[in-house]
């Protein structure tokens, strides 16, 4: 069974952090400001980021909704990677790993705790979940020398099965994860994580109706951005550094 556990807010609620998950990260939430690439100050507040996971760099993916994956380089710093996965390899640099999210699920991973320990990050929505992208991901990290046993995963729901209605023709291609016309993409990507080796002692996950981008508040405002809820283009990052 994987670790249903909690977010512990910062005190002025602008990170949320994944409970006993023994890596730095975090995920912002509105109460910090808006991440999409049409915010003019985005690349500032990437490097804000950056600084906050104490890193000397950082690598931002422009989510494609594919199944592309893509191997950080010795030499890429402050830079932007279309794909929807990035795995940062151990070479001593330290760079935050960052990716937006408007109700798309977004996955952390990290290696056991040697030298050099080994992380990514995934976004995942339902095209790239279709595409098994958590699959491609960890089978990149064990190319790296990352043991499947020794892998753990964060998942990040994103948007609640209620809030997410499946029509008729996209709700068949999902089953058993879409009933009664909702999709339950996290239960989706949790079997996906367990598939590639990853063991279920080491998946962290949060309630999806709790923390649901769509209807979660706090003081009687939407804590997360979502497009579902009200179609524009605003974001919260997720981040992840070694």
């Amino acid at each position: 069974m994987h670790k249903e556990t909690v977010l512990i807010f910062c005190s002025d609620y602008k990170l949320a952090f994944f409970k006993d998950f023994p890596v730095k990260h975090f995920l912002t939430t509105n109460f910090y400001g808006d991440f999409s690439f049409m915010n003019p100050d985005e690349f500032n507040q990437n490097r804000s980021l950056r600084n906050e996971l104490e890193s000397d760099y950082f690598i931002k993916i422009r989510a494609q909704h594919g199944e592309r994956v893509i191997i950080t380089a010795s030499n890429e710093h402050n830079t932007y990677k279309e794909c929807d996965a990035v795995v940062q390899y151990g070479d001593g640099s330290r760079r935050a790993l960052i990716g937006n999210t408007g109700d798309c699920t977004m996955i952390l991973l990290a290696s056991e705790a040697d030298n050099p320990r080994l992380v990514g990050l995934i976004h995942s929505g339902w095209k790239s979940a279709k595409k098994n992208i958590v699959a491609a991901a960890s089978l990149e990290m064990q190319n790296l020398g990352a043991r499947p046993e020794k892998i753990m995963a964060a998942v990040w729901p994103g948007i609640c099965p209620d809030c997410y209605p499946a029509e008729t023709v996209f709700h068949d291609s999902f089953l058993p994860y879409a009933k009664k016309g909702k999709l339950n993409l996290k239960r989706m990507i949790i079997d996906q994580l367990t598939a590639s080796g990853i063991k279920p002692k080491n998946i962290f996950s949060v309630s999806s109706e709790k923390y649901c981008s769509s209807h979660s508040r706090f003081n009687g405002k939407y804590i997360w951005s979502s497009y579902k809820r009200d179609g524009n283009t605003e974001r919260n990052a997720i981040a992840i550094s070694s």
